[in-house]
């Protein structure tokens, strides 16, 4: 697999158009797509919690450590 890197923070993630994404951007956004990494729970934590992993969801979630 072909690793691509962050575009520098000069590289514009907008076309000057303002509705294109820029090539750069869209790559690298394509490229994290592809590593299939767990995705966090739409449930809003609450202050002292962390995100816990739950194998059979596969999401993070909020919970006490």
């Amino acid at each position: 697999m072909r690793v691509v890197p962050k575009p520098d923070k000069s590289v514009p993630v907008l076309e000057a158009d303002g509705r294109t994404m820029s090539q750069a951007w869209d790559e690298f956004f394509a490229y994290l797509g592809s590593l299939n990494l767990p995705a966090f729970s739409k449930t809003a934590p609450t202050n002292g919690q962390v995100p816990i992993f739950n194998s059979t969801t596969q999401l993070y979630t909020p919970g006490t450590n």
